[in-house]
């Protein structure tokens, strides 16, 4: 596996904020994909990575503080997309699940915005993989859009920082790394960077690591091949 940017470090401090060609382009991007806007019970928060759950059928992932097991998911519109069926909080694991209603044919899909292009979902690293081979990390948000910036540190047994912007809103949103013709899913996004006065400066961001919640909850770690 050929990850790029591998090499890049910082220190950084990080505190829990609330709140897509190398490869074939599909051709037209479905509306419900990853780093789109969400609505969750009172929350607005971006969806994670789309990808296939247990049963084959697409579920997705957000930030845990985004909402409880039940909690109803939508659009920015306010149209239903699922329900919250997993939640967990904590620095642990702030990631939650979404199962998604029977949406229309063609309405979702696992591939991830990146600059102008949709890529798909190679597999998953582990946040130990990524700490030693320390690649360049991106996220897609609703509210700060695409940064990548370099690997920080891990600082609780299931979260790790990087250099990126992210503010309210961008909870839940997909990290990855690149790789060729597509990406290695890592993580979901769940807060950023505070002062010593606790105001967010979102210069920096902390995720969730996504490896160990797939395997708990039956998740395949990459885009359907055909």
């Amino acid at each position: 596996m050929r990850i790029w940017g591998a090499g890049f470090s910082a220190a950084v401090v990080i505190a829990a904020a609330l709140v897509a060609l190398p490869a074939t382009a599909h051709a037209a991007t479905p509306p419900v994909h990853a780093g789109t806007e969400i609505r969750v019970a009172d929350k607005i928060c971006s969806l994670g990575f789309v990808l296939p759950g247990a049963d084959g059928k697409a579920e997705g992932l957000t930030a845990g503080h985004c909402g409880n097991a039940g909690d109803v998911v939508t659009d920015r519109d306010g149209n239903r997309l699922g329900f919250v069926s997993e939640s967990s909080g904590g620095l642990a694991g702030d990631i939650a699940l979404i199962r998604f209603d029977g949406l229309p044919q063609g309405s979702l899909t696992t591939w991830v915005p990146f600059d102008d292009r949709m890529l798909p979902v190679l597999g998953s690293m582990s946040l130990a993989e990524v700490m030693e081979s320390r690649p360049v990390l991106c996220k897609v948000g609703r509210s700060t859009g695409q940064s990548c910036g370099a690997v920080a540190r891990t600082y609780a047994s299931n979260a790790l920082q990087f250099v990126a912007p992210s503010d309210s809103g961008d909870s839940g949103a997909p990290v990855y790394a690149m790789g060729d013709g597509g990406v290695f899913a890592v993580g979901v996004l769940f807060g950023s960077s505070v002062d010593g006065r606790g105001v967010g400066t979102g210069e920096y961001t902390g995720i969730t690591g996504l490896s160990d919640f797939a395997s708990q909850w039956g998740i395949t770690v990459a885009s359907p091949v055909g």
